[in-house]
């Protein structure tokens, strides 16, 4: 099953679009995954980096509108099997007709994002959406489509409230919008430095999150904007610098975290199987 993801944060500036490149760029160049960034901001970070700051002729909000299908949209990128959804500042307008419920896009607004993504899951193992730091129908969209939701903070006491309105608003979700699937995956700690409130925060944030944290945290690291500008993955860029060692832990984090819910599944539906087995024999025995 694919695995969808979404790269949150309510404040901007935290390194959500960073973290969305260079995850998606390691699980493909270096562990050989089939990976999709789709870039959900109208500020179009990550897709400026993944395209070596190119322009493209279409994007999401093509896709949005309904004027072409996604797979139509998608560009390949320099790191061999990591595709890309981009966008560009047209989605700030497609998002603001999205919001009028009685417009031409308000049928369905919420559920257009999945619609149009959901044919795609047999071509990717993960899929990975880049958020704008505000609340929007476009979020919501994201929300509607992804399974976890990655919480990205930075150290200052505005990125830690802000984390919670965005565990607020997942929460709305499942219970408002029947999207059961759908849950806070992990909180991950960015642009971290060696002073006394980043220490705080973090104290604060693992012990209010507990094992959401994710243990790495990843450092504020010149190499790793260096990379952006470069248009370039921290592990292809500088991949012993502080900031490149970071991402692959994380990455690694990741991953462990995949096979360990594969492990779980597999012995929830074993442990499903042998209660069914067992009430058949039980029947059949009765009916004896």
């Amino acid at each position: 099953m694919t695995r969808r993801i979404a790269l949150a944060a309510e404040k901007g500036g935290v390194g959500k679009s960073t973290t969305a490149v260079n995850l998606a760029a390691n699980l493909a160049s270096e562990c050989g995954f089939r990976v999709l960034v789709v870039d959900c901001d109208h500020q179009a970070n990550a897709t400026s980096v993944l395209s070596d700051w190119q322009a493209h002729p279409r994007s999401l909000a093509d896709v949005l509108i309904g004027d072409c299908a996604a797979r139509d949209v998608i560009v390949g990128t320099a790191c061999e099997k990591l595709d890309l959804l981009p966008a560009d500042a047209t989605l700030a307008e497609v998002t603001a007709l999205l919001s009028d419920s009685a417009g031409a896009l308000g049928k369905q607004r919420e559920n257009r994002l999945r619609a149009a993504l959901e044919p795609l899951d047999s071509q990717y193992d993960f899929v990975l959406c880049d958020t704008g730091p505000s609340r929007s129908v476009l979020n919501l969209n994201v929300l509607n489509y992804v399974y976890d939701v990655f919480v990205c903070l930075e150290p200052g006491k505005f990125s830690l409230a802000g984390a919670g309105s965005v565990i607020g608003l997942v929460d709305q979700v499942r219970e408002y919008m029947h999207r059961d699937v759908l849950r806070v995956g992990g909180i991950v700690l960015l642009r971290w430095q060696e002073t006394e409130i980043a220490q705080a925060v973090e104290e604060e944030a693992r012990r209010h999150f507990g094992a959401l944290a994710f243990k790495t945290t990843v450092p504020l690291c010149a190499c790793v904007e260096e990379a952006n500008c470069q248009g370039r993955s921290v592990t292809e860029y500088a991949p012993h610098s502080a900031g490149g060692r970071a991402y692959l832990r994380l990455t690694g984090e990741l991953l462990r975290q995949e096979r360990d819910e594969i492990r779980v599944e597999r012995a929830r539906a074993a442990g499903n199987q042998a209660s069914q087995g067992s009430a058949q024999h039980s029947q059949g025995r009765r009916a004896a």
